[in-house]
């Protein structure tokens, strides 16, 4: 395990120095089409539950629900002293930087000046422009939690895990593994969703009939996804050298392909094919000199017959 974690800490860090993450990903189906690194979210089915996981293959971290997964209720502060928050959030590939202002009242988010983090009496509050989005005590744990304008307020349990989050007027309880901190269990009402665990990969998701199974190569990144309530199975392979995802395979099927070019350009390409016809898209990332994100991304489409061949391209533009 050990050497594991090593080679995928080499990796990462060769990764992260050629081809710098957005901390906004560009994403093509489940990819980031900038690291080549797996992205996917399992989101609750029912909406009045905010908590969501998401997977990357990319992720160093072990969170409550596994390595590489990380879920709406893990987000933190770190303090790193001089003045600098470090803003661990699971809707980022990376943790965000944010620094104080001249007055001491509130942290900037390096990347967004209108992402801040502001001091109040007894807790911190980040906020986009007039949108609260958490607030987070003074060790720099969530508190509470505001999506899709519902607050959840979390309560820890003795350990310092959430043993309850509050919606409204419902709860979810959280029961969790005996030694580790993951999750085991958690119940809605009459719903229980169940964990389970090989190490500290997770292998298998269930709640009633449902269930999702998860297999993991010798790098723990994700290679299958499978349910049993439609049969569907997600595939995934990728570059041993790079770690990139190199080909998704369900419904339809998805290669990718990535290129660092001179003059601080970089271009990811996938093809996707379903039954005899496919796209190919094209994302071409410009960078200014000496400036780690993309000062402009260029995508275009091209619709590809597997019979004929490429036969026009019908979109193009800059994000």
């Amino acid at each position: 395990m050990k050497n594991k974690l090593i080679q995928k800490l080499a990796l990462y860090f060769v990764l992260t120095f050629s081809s710098v993450t957005l901390a906004s990903v560009k994403k093509y189906h489940a990819v980031n089409m900038q690291d080549g690194g797996l992205i996917l979210t399992e989101a609750s089915d029912n909406p009045n539950q905010n908590v969501n996981r998401t997977y990357r293959s990319r992720s160093l971290e072990l969170g409550y629900f596994g390595r590489g997964w990380c879920s709406d209720l893990e987000t933190q502060l770190v303090f790193q002293g001089r003045g600098v928050i470090r803003l661990n959030d699971c809707q980022s590939s990376r943790p965000l930087i944010f620094k104080t202002n001249s007055t001491a009242s509130s942290y900037i988010n390096l990347e967004n000046f209108n992402d801040q983090i502001l001091i109040k009496l007894g807790y911190y509050e980040r906020r986009i422009k007039n949108q609260i989005l958490a607030k987070y005590n003074f060790k720099g744990q969530l508190i509470e939690l505001i999506k899709n304008k519902k607050i959840s307020k979390i309560i820890p349990n003795s350990r310092g895990l959430p043993e309850k989050v509050l919606i409204g007027k419902d709860i979810l309880i959280f029961e969790w593994h005996s030694v580790l901190d993951l999750v085991s269990k958690i119940t809605f009402k009459e719903e229980v969703r169940t964990f389970h665990y090989l190490g500290f990969n997770l292998i298998q998701f269930q709640m009633g009939d449902q269930k999702i199974d998860y297999v993991y190569d010798d790098l723990d990144n994700l290679i299958s996804r499978k349910t049993n309530a439609r049969a569907e199975q997600l595939k995934i392979e990728y570059d041993k050298k790079s770690d990139q995802v190199l080909k998704l395979q369900g419904a339809c099927v998805e290669i990718y392909a990535y290129k660092i070019l001179p003059q601080k350009r970089s271009v990811s390409t996938v093809n996707k094919f379903c039954r005899n016809q496919g796209f190919q898209s094209d994302f071409i990332f410009d960078y200014a000199q000496n400036n780690s994100r993309p000062q402009k991304i260029t995508v275009t489409r091209t619709l590809i017959n597997t019979n004929i061949g490429r036969i026009s391209t019908n979109q193009g533009g800059s994000l």
